[in-house]
């Protein structure tokens, strides 16, 4: 599932987590989560202006791998 993008960018793995429909790849010096969802969903997001998701680093097939992100600071008002 994953092999794909382990091999396209040469990623050294250390740990590996699964999330219910989640996967987390941790290497030495970031983590990546992979999700199965169609990318067209994503594309339609952005051109209506909504970016409020990771950042996608790349897809294949229905395999999308985004950019972890580990916390989100925000003041407690705007929770």
């Amino acid at each position: 599932m994953i092999n794909y993008f382990i091999d396209k960018y040469a990623l050294k793995v250390k740990k590996v987590t699964k999330k219910g429909n989640l996967t987390i790849l941790e290497t030495e010096s970031e983590k990546f989560v992979f999700k199965q969802a169609d990318i067209k969903i994503y594309n339609y997001l952005l051109s209506r202006g909504f970016d409020y998701y990771p950042m996608i680093i790349d897809y294949h097939d229905n395999i999308i791998m985004f950019k972890y992100i580990a916390n989100i600071d925000y003041d407690k008002s705007e929770k």
